[in-house]
This record gives structure tokens, C-alpha cells and sequence, in this order.
């Protein structure tokens, strides 16, 4: 979902000074264009790295200023490499796993830099020069090729080792990644957010982000089963303080995520009965029961979060009971009206594949899966009656 549609959408069902509420925020669309469109933002992800690029996202910066700010962070990691930092000092200060981790993936030089890098931001106040110093260090990992590891296609979520890579060297691309990320940021030179973006890690399912004070909740939920984001962001993650342990209980929980239920549970009688009847696998029965299980959760505090009249827009993957039935528009509000919200119906938008970063290529052999799934997105109306 670009900003200029989510923008669009928010002046056109809210009115300047309303709230716009996302309870899974992402890369930070819908805070952006809240922000942009003069309205009072608050969102939530359970995804450590999505609240990171939200808060960058919707923070306004001086180019000059930060880049003096990032110019510092690098002289400061090149002052600890120089008094004699070494790899068997950076490895321990990771768990045997994680090590391990590092070992496979990264080579001495960058494991290096990097730990020295990150040792220099972790030292910075906490605010929006740390976060901004987190997203330009993150780039310098998480690239579609140029990256300072063995990974390939960490951007695209599915990493692989490649030897003979051309490994990016940190401190070397630091200035040039910090331009790069700078002359991405939504609110730069003579630009500011209407007002402070309030962004929370909350888990969709536990609990409304906001209590019957939005007048609009607009989110793109997570796909059934298409991109493993921790699968990426732990690359970078690791080395912001974030165990691969507790990461893997964010990814194993995740709405979408390749764990099934093999049991009813708060589905509609009705709704279970016709994904019973219309799967025949086991295992897609089990992912499409525990995704609609979740997403019925979220509709719940989806409700909750919005005043009375109030709308929610949802951005959701085309399929979930059948592949290729374009059915979510459909199944998600018979959903939505389980918990007590009213539909305002659905349209199919078709997604250019030359304007989107996923998936890859695709074969001779034909279409694969993951293009079939995001060969488009279904945007659904609900209300608040």
C-alpha cells in the first residue's frame, strides 16, 4: 500500500486533528501519510524492526545536523577498532548459538565493524538519532544484494549463503548508506509530522492499541503464510541486543506464520464448517483455522479502538480459504460482522509486478506460489455502528 493511496484514503474518511490508528504498523505507511495529512497518529507491531522504521519514519530530521550525527557514530566505532578490538572479543559477547550465528553468516572484518558500530550507537541517548543510526546500520545488512554478509535475498526475507560474495565493508559504506536512508525519510528539510506519532509494541491480538477514540483504523495485516520478516530482520536485530530466542518466539507468533491450529477455536460455528468442507489438506486447515482465528482477535480490538461510526480500512493478501479465489474481502467480513462490525464492502486492487520488491522473478517453469498470492491486495470497508 503506498502512502499517496493511504493518504487518500485518510482525508477522505477523517477530518484534520482526527486519530489513525494502525495496530500493525509495518514499514510505517499508514503512520507517514496520518502524519502528512495532519492527523493525530497512534500504532503498534509485536516486530521490533517495524517500530524502528515507524519511528524513524514519522520523526522529522535536519539533513545537515544528522549527517554531522552519523559522521560522529562512525568516528566513534573506528576510534574502538584502533585501540585493538578483535573478533574473538566480539563473539564474546553473544550467546553459543548467536555466535555461531555470526560465525556462518558474516566475515571476521564485518563482524568487526559491525560490532564496533553497534557498540557506538548503543552508546548514543535513546530518541530519534539512535533510532535513525539503528536504520542506516540496519541498511548496510539488510540489502536485496550488497550487504556485509555471506546472505543473499535478505531483503526479500529468504536469505541464502553465497561464499564468493562481494561482501559490503561497513565503516566503507557508512556515509554513503547514511545519504541513502536520508534522502528516503518522508519529513526532511522544512518538514515536520502534524504532531508526535505514538507507536507502542503491542500484539494486535491482545489488546486494543487505543480505546474508542479513533476515528479511522487502517492496516495491511500481515499475508497468510507469504514473508517470513524476522526470517531478515534477526540479521540486523542480533546485533541491536535482540537474543535469537526471543526473536523466534516473535516469528513462531506471528499472524500468518507457518503454525497451525488443529482444533476449532472463536471461529463462527458456520465459518468453520465451510473451511472443514472446502480444504482438504490437513496442514493448510490447520494455518487457515489459526490465521482466521487471529485475525477475528484483531477485528475484536479493531472494534474497541474505534469511536462510534467509526471506520476501518484493512489492505489484506487476495487469498486465504482458496487459492486464487480473490475470497478475503469476502471471508474477512464475515469475520468482522461476527464481532459486531458492519461491511462496507471490498475492491480488488491488481499490484504491477515491475512495482513491487516481492517475490522474485519468476521461473520459465511458470508463476510460483508467493506471486500468486501478491499479484494483488483486497481492500475491505468496515464500520462501527
Amino acid at each position: 500500500m503506498p502512502v499517496w493511496l493511504a493518504q487518500e484514503i485518510i482525508e477522505r474518511l477523517t477530518d484534520p486533528g482526527d486519530v489513525v490508528a494502525d495496530p500493525m504498523v509495518g514499514s510505517g505507511t499508514t503512520a507517514i501519510a496520518a502524519l502528512k495529512a495532519g492527523r493525530v497518529f497512534v500504532g503498534a507491531d509485536i516486530d521490533p524492526m517495524a517500530l524502528l522504521l515507524t519511528r524513524v519514519g514519522a520523526s522529522s530530521y535536519t539533513r545537515a545536523r544528522a549527517e554531522r550525527a552519523m559522521a560522529r557514530v562512525v568516528a566513534g566505532a573506528r576510534r574502538r577498532l584502533n585501540a585493538g578490538l578483535r573478533v574473538d572479543t566480539v563473539r564474546s559477547h553473544f550467546e553459543d548459538e548467536e555466535q555461531d550465528f555470526l560465525r556462518y553468516w558474516f566475515p571476521p572484518r564485518s563482524q568487526k565493524e559491525l560490532f564496533a558500530l553497534a557498540s557506538e550507537i548503543a552508546s548514543l541517548p535513546g530518541g530519534k538519532t539512535r533510532d535513525l543510526a539503528w536504520t542506516v546500520f540496519s541498511s548496510l545488512i539488510i540489502a536485496k544484494s550488497a550487504g556485509a554478509s555471506f546472505a543473499l535475498d535478505i531483503a526479500r526475507s529468504r536469505p541464502h549463503r553465497v561464499d564468493d560474495k562481494d561482501v559490503l565493508v561497513p565503516l566503507e559504506a557508512w556515509e554513503r548508506r547514511t545519504k541513502s536512508v536520508l534522502s528516503r525519510l518522508p519529513f526532511g528539510e522544512g518538514q515536520s509530522p502534524s504532531s508526535p506519532a505514538s507507536i507502542r509494541r503491542i500484539d494486535a491480538r491482545e489488546a486494543p492499541i487505543v480505546s474508542g477514540s479513533a476515528r479511522l483504523v487502517l492496516t495491511s495485516p500481515p499475508y497468510l503464510n507469504a514473508i517470513d520478516y524476522i526470517r531478515a530482520h534477526k540479521f540486523s536485530l542480533l546485533w541491536m541486543g535482540h537474543e535469537l530466542n526471543s526473536l523466534r518466539d516473535v516469528r513462531g507468533g506471528m499472524i500468518g506464520s507457518e503454525r497451525g491450529m488443529y482444533s476449532a477455536d472463536s471461529l463462527p460455528s458456520s465459518m468453520e464448517r465451510e473451511i472443514v468442507s472446502d480444504i482438504g489438506d490437513r496442514r493448510r486447515l490447520g494455518l487457515v483455522r489459526r490465521y482466521l482465528s487471529d485475525m477475528r482477535r484483531v477485528l475484536i480490538n479493531i472494534k474497541t479502538s474505534l469511536v462510534q461510526g467509526g471506520t476501518a480500512v484493512l489492505s489484506l493478501g487476495p487469498s486465504i480459504v482458496m487459492p486464487g479465489s480473490k475470497d478475503a474481502g469476502k471471508v474477512i467480513a464475515t469475520l468482522a460482522e461476527s464481532v459486531g462490525l458492519r461491511s462496507a464492502g471490498s475492491r480488488f486492487r491488481r499490484l504491477e509486478p515491475s512495482r513491487r520488491s516481492l517475490p522474485f522473478p519468476v521461473s520459465k517453469r511458470g508463476q510460483n506460489p508467493l506471486a500468486q498470492r501478491m499479484e494483488g491486495e483486497v481492500f475491505l470497508g468496515l464500520f462501527k455502528v
